[in-house]
């Protein structure tokens, strides 16, 4: 029997995508609309144990990650945006748009 995490692990990036999706609205009807969508996101992605960029790169993301990725999921800006003084060209852009 799979565990949580090992069976999202097997979901497609779309189906990752609906997961949170549905999981944030669900977390929205529960508190009656009284969290901002954002908020309600953040806790479903903290939930399903997937990233909170998930729910945004739609579009966009082709599977790569940014060298920021990591420290925008853990919260850690500050970090992301010194980063963001290092790197030019594509990963520049990706990273201004993951911010």
């Amino acid at each position: 029997m799979l565990s949580g995490p090992e069976t999202v692990n097997k979901y497609s990036l779309a189906q990752k995508r609906l997961l949170v999706r549905s999981t944030a609205q669900f977390i929205s009807a529960l508190t009656q609309n009284t969290l901002d969508k954002d908020s309600a996101v953040s806790m479903a992605c903290r939930l399903t144990g997937l990233p909170v960029l998930i729910a945004y790169d739609e579009g966009f993301n082709n599977q790569a990650r940014s060298d920021g990725f990591d420290l925008i999921n853990a919260g850690e800006i500050p970090e992301a945006l010194q980063l963001l003084k290092s790197v030019t060209g594509k990963k520049e852009l990706q990273l201004l748009i993951e911010l």
